[in-house]
């Protein structure tokens, strides 16, 4: 009992020390998961990822109700992109993605490029969006 109870105490201590350390990024993670009922800013997001990395680019949800994850605990929003470019464009469209505020998934990803990957290319991408 004595050994659960300075266990107990040693978490407690950790805890507190490493709460200032984490407390100053929880708004950041909340932010990463936006209301399944406002999903515009995520939208305008990724549309202007195809200006920055000057391809051309379709997207749109699969559906809009949120999925499950069970694993994860978490709400999961499909979603597909489309994009006209090259291997450059296309990996740097990919980088910007992985930089934006949310979290997201490549699921999958579809290359069709009849001249090479370095030439003109159609790229499909299917992800999710885990929401709140």
């Amino acid at each position: 009992m004595l050994s659960l109870y300075q266990n107990s105490q040693e978490q407690s201590a950790v805890l507190k020390e490493d709460f200032p350390k984490i407390s100053k990024h929880i708004d950041r993670v909340e932010n990463a998961l936006p209301s399944s009922e406002n999903m515009l800013p995520f939208i305008n997001a990724v549309e202007n990822l195809s200006g920055a990395n000057e391809v051309q680019q379709s997207f749109k949800f699969e559906n809009i109700t949120p999925q499950l994850i069970p694993d994860l605990g978490l709400n999961a929003i499909p979603f597909n992109v489309t994009l006209s470019g090259n291997r450059s464009q296309f990996l740097a469209y990919l980088s910007s993605l992985e930089k934006l505020p949310y979290f997201t998934k490549i699921v999958s990803i579809n290359i069709m490029a009849a001249q090479g990957f370095d030439g003109p290319s159609q790229i499909s991408l299917r992800g999710l969006l885990y929401t709140k």
